[in-house]
């Protein structure tokens, strides 16, 4: 990267025991490095917004493969069960629920 490459850090997340740094950069610079920008995003896998006036306008992001097959069963640990939930409530039930 060039010497007046000037990129500042936005935001620090801790995210599963690791930093993700969300660097931002003006349009205007973007324009003037973009293949070193895309090559930085690349290599280090790490997202970069672009500001226009301070604004958040865009983010570049690494590109990631996705998942050609499902994977069954992925999320079966976050359902919970509660029970019949077809059966009517009977009286002893509805005047507990009011």
């Amino acid at each position: 990267m060039s010497r007046g490459f000037l990129l500042t850090v936005l935001d620090m997340v801790i995210s599963n025991d690791y930093f993700m740094v969300m660097v931002q950069m003006t349009v205007t610079e973007f324009k003037a490095h973009a293949l070193e920008t895309i090559k930085r995003v690349n290599q280090r896998q790490e997202p970069v917004i672009l500001t226009k006036r301070g604004k958040p306008v865009a983010e570049l992001r690494p590109y990631r493969e996705a998942s050609d097959s499902p994977a069954p069963g992925r999320l079966a640990h976050t359902l919970v069960s509660m029970g019949d939930i077809v059966r009517p409530l009977d009286a002893d039930d509805w005047e507990a629920a009011q």
